[in-house]
């Protein structure tokens, strides 16, 4: 664990480093703020749940935005809270729905949104596509219209569905979603 934590903090400090002879921030001034160093310290508590590459390079790049941009505390709180539930697929899918927003708008269905989805990435299986979507809207980062079903011949559950639909969106990320996968960049 100490070697994983050593490793993890030398290549934020050799990031800040580089970042502080741009002259985008000054890592003396950076150290002395309490909230800082609570956010170093919970950044390696993510970083050890985790074997991910992805994820913690995710992790760096939250320590390094939430080190350049004062983010309220309240914010980068949530925000590694969610780090430590999330998995590298639930971004992978997040990432797709950002990204892939405005060939989503005629989705009907599950499978239509992952045949989309499989054109961009191949890595996970529809059952586990389905798991991580379903496990984003539970967490109310991704909500579905109810006019995508879920299977064919199955009744929607509608109560964790959102009716309203924006710009004639099926599909919409939250901004919470939207701001994790910012800062993350």
């Amino acid at each position: 664990m100490a070697k994983k934590t050593n490793k993890f903090l030398e290549e934020i400090d050799k990031r800040l480093t580089a970042l502080e002879s741009t002259g985008i921030l000054e890592l003396n001034e950076l150290v002395k703020k309490e909230r800082f160093l609570e956010l170093l310290i919970t950044a390696c508590h993510v970083a050890h749940h985790t074997q991910r590459k992805e994820k913690i390079a995710r992790i760096k790049n939250a320590v390094i935005s939430c080190a350049i941009n004062d983010f309220p505390e309240n914010k980068v709180d949530s925000i590694f809270h969610l780090f430590d539930q999330l998995s590298e697929e639930h971004f992978i899918i997040l990432e797709f729905l950002s990204t892939h927003s405005d060939k989503l708008r005629e989705v009907s269905n599950i499978t239509n949104l992952y045949g989309i989805f499989n054109e961009y990435n191949s890595v996970l299986s529809k059952d586990a596509f389905g798991h991580y979507l379903y496990d984003l809207k539970y967490r109310r980062l991704v909500r579905l219209s109810d006019t995508v079903s879920d299977e064919e011949g199955l009744k929607q559950i509608s109560h964790y569905v959102s009716s309203e639909i924006e710009n004639g969106e099926t599909i919409i990320v939250s901004e919470v979603a939207k701001e994790l996968l910012k800062i993350t960049e």
